[in-house]
């Protein structure tokens, strides 16, 4: 794509750290004079943005409501328990029981449902500690000098594990699906620069 014109596109957290960099990667590659503008979506009210053209894309934990919009799903993930590397926790298998026992950070820009988690404790008359509340993107640097745990996409732990010393668990229990969802308006359903863009994301993110 030869144009020069400028796209601007609403993520989420989890969207900002785990998509983010594929997907302007893949833009510049194929068209270097396009310029991606990625806003932060979590005080937005997405819809009316979308419908006032404010926004050519969001991408969110779930679809919009509403017949105007269409959305195209990018990516599925699973919760993980997270902890600093070396943490007692580790050195035996995560429970039910465990998690009860550890203080947990938890996040909050996420805007991630995580009452499956607590529902699983109640049924057994247990409720988990929530020692803190944080940011996304302080939830790496908080891990690694406590002993807290927090649940995390797997995709975006793995993001984080690039740049601190953590690990991931498994969950003792089937948990909820993570996913991230592109929304856009349907009248630029056919408009072809804003069919390229959305082709391109879908591709940029197939691998994640």
């Amino acid at each position: 794509m030869q144009a020069d014109r400028r796209f601007t596109i609403a993520v989420n957290n989890y969207a900002a750290v785990v998509a983010a960099g594929s997907i302007i990667a893949a833009v510049r590659a194929q068209a270097p004079k396009v310029r991606l503008t990625l806003v932060p979506s979590g005080t937005l009210n997405l819809a009316d943005r979308l419908d006032r053209a404010e926004l050519d894309l969001a991408i969110s934990a779930r679809a919009l409501d509403g017949e105007r919009f269409a959305s195209r799903r990018l990516i599925e993930d699973r919760f993980v328990a997270v902890l600093r590397a070396g943490h007692p926790a580790l050195r035996k298998k995560l429970t039910g029981e465990t998690l009860v026992e550890l203080p947990h950070l938890a996040i909050t820009s996420s805007g991630e449902d995580l009452d499956f988690v607590d529902a699983w404790l109640r049924a057994r008359k247990a409720e988990r500690t929530i020692a803190s509340d944080v940011p996304y993107l302080s939830a790496g640097a908080v891990l690694v000098q406590s002993n807290m745990v927090a649940i995390l996409g797997r995709k975006l732990a793995l993001e984080f594990r690039r740049a601190y010393p953590i690990e991931m668990r498994e969950l003792p229990f089937d948990a909820s699906k993570l996913q991230s969802v592109m929304s856009w308006h349907r009248r630029f359903d056919d408009l072809p620069a804003h069919r390229w863009l959305r082709e391109t994301i879908v591709a940029a993110t197939a691998g994640i």
